[in-house]
């Protein structure tokens, strides 16, 4: 009997939590649409206060959520072109309140037409020439500067280089509107020496790998354009190094009667000596690398004012480069197979370019119209010569890792010979004018740009090299055990 009651007592006390539990909560339903009475489903239905029970009408635009009884709530309803609507409700314990909500359409902003008026530029970068005198590098050069752009240098002694898989003759390069040339017979990085612009001196620098304006020429792969500074005051600017060292100086005239300044003067020298940089190299020798340029910027404004004005660009650049090698070595294969060659070398190679260039442009300018008649004229001489007699051993490295002679040369494989010879000269001679102009005109606010070039060029080119290679299969002594062994 008393095991019953207890049994009794024990239900009715579950029985008094759970209507007491369901005593505490009330149910809010209805149906969410638009204005003319269309269910929206998808609508949001959120009590501000606990965002956590809320919830998304179904496709008949109902909803039914379930809240604490007795406690105001903020429900908010909304869908996305309408506007929003708030409603405090409090429910009743154990009741279902119904509300039908009709939201009004949002307020439509009115359409409008906006045009833009503007200029599509050409693919170009535009590079700071400042950062040049702050980049380590053994060139020295204006090329330096495009390791910002999608190029590939070869050698890090050469100012050639590579755009999109093209050559490295593949690339325009202008200062001033003219159009410069490299060396034609360099065959090696430090044969090149100085290349023609001059980080000092340049004002503006414009880089394009493709897709340019067809005034710069045929070339497939690159564009470098260059513009030398117009001073505005006196300054010269002093560098040295352990390579070289370098002079840049500007001179500026007085103004003239309506505060023009009738003469301006730009110019620099370089002189650098990559011997430090070219002992590090594989083949120990002497290296005398001299590389000397002179050049020189300058505008004359005739009267002071008005519209005529005339620049004139020259440059003579002499790279020497002289090298008596002596030994090379290098250790090439694997751990099977460790080989070492050294080569002992008689002779000496000698390199000389010799470059001058000078450009004369006139400039009249008025408000609408622009003229430009530039002549140039380029010459180059250029000459390689060597002799240069190499004797080589092939050699078996000790493999041991055990072995004090780790490393050493073990065993000789064969012996040979080389001679390797040249007298190359080349002497070229470029001559060209050119007529450029450009035009704008006022009422159809359209801008004309053309040009006619006329370019002579000479070229005279005498190769006379050979090599003679006294093989390693030919004199090579007959292995031990062998037959003609001796």
């Amino acid at each position: 009997m008393l095991r019953c009651l207890r049994y009794t007592l024990a239900i009715a006390i579950a029985l008094t939590v759970q209507l007491s539990g369901l005593a505490q909560v009330g149910w809010i339903e209805g149906t969410v649409g638009s204005s003319d009475g269309s269910p929206l489903p998808g609508a949001t239905v959120i009590p501000v206060d606990q965002a956590s029970a809320g919830m998304v009408t179904d496709q008949d635009g109902k909803y039914r959520i379930q809240l604490t009884a007795g406690v105001p709530y903020t429900i908010r309803f909304g869908f996305v072109g309408y506007r929003t609507e708030q409603r405090v409700i409090t429910p009743i314990a154990g009741d279902t309140l119904t509300f039908a909500i009709r939201l009004q359409a949002g307020v439509a902003l009115a359409t409008s037409e906006v045009f833009a008026d503007g200029e599509r530029t050409s693919p170009v970068q535009r590079i700071d020439p400042k950062v040049a005198s702050r980049i380590p590098s053994p060139r020295g050069t204006i090329e330096d500067l495009l390791i910002q752009a999608p190029v590939n240098f070869n050698s890090e002694l050469s100012s050639g280089y590579n755009v999109r898989g093209g050559s490295f003759d593949e690339n325009l390069v202008y200062v001033n509107d003219i159009e410069v040339y490299r060396p034609f017979l360099v065959r090696a990085g430090q044969q090149e020496g100085l290349s023609f612009p001059n980080p000092d001196m340049v004002e503006s620098i414009t880089f394009s790998a493709g897709g340019f304006e067809a005034k710069f020429g045929d070339k497939l792969s690159s564009v470098l354009d260059i513009h030398y500074r117009t001073p505005t005051t006196n300054q010269t600017q002093l560098t040295a190094s352990m390579l070289g060292a370098q002079v840049q100086q500007d001179v500026v005239s007085e103004k003239g009667p309506v505060g023009h300044r009738r003469f301006t003067l730009n110019s620099g020298f370089r002189f650098r000596d990559n011997s430090y940089v070219l002992g590090s190299l594989d083949e120990g020798g002497e290296y005398q690398p001299r590389y000397i340029d002179l050049q020189t910027f300058a505008t004359f404004d005739p009267d002071g004012y008005g519209p005529w004005e005339m620049e004139f660009l020259g440059m003579y650049g002499q790279n020497d480069y002289q090298f008596i090698p002596t030994t090379r070595q290098t250790d090439v294969g694997s751990i099977n197979e460790a080989l070492r060659l050294t080569i002992y070398f008689d002779g000496q190679e000698v390199t000389s370019f010799r470059t001058g260039f000078g450009a004369l442009a006139v400039n009249r300018v008025t408000e609408s119209t622009k003229w430009r008649w530039i002549t140039s004229a380029f010459s180059t001489s250029e000459s390689e010569s060597y002799d240069i007699l190499g004797a080589y051993f092939l050699d078996e490295l000790e493999r041991d890792l055990g072995s004090d002679e780790l490393g050493e040369a073990m065993n000789n494989k064969g012996v040979g010979a080389f001679l390797n010879h040249a007298r190359n000269q080349l002497d070229a001679t470029v001559i060209s004018s050119a007529l450029k102009g450009s035009t704008f005109h006022t009422p159809s606010q359209s801008f004309w740009e053309w040009g006619a070039k006329w370019q002579a060029e000479h070229i005279t080119d005498a190769l006379s090299e050979w090599s003679l290679i006294d093989s390693a299969g030919y004199i090579s002594p007959h292995p031990q055990d062998s037959i003609g062994y001796v």
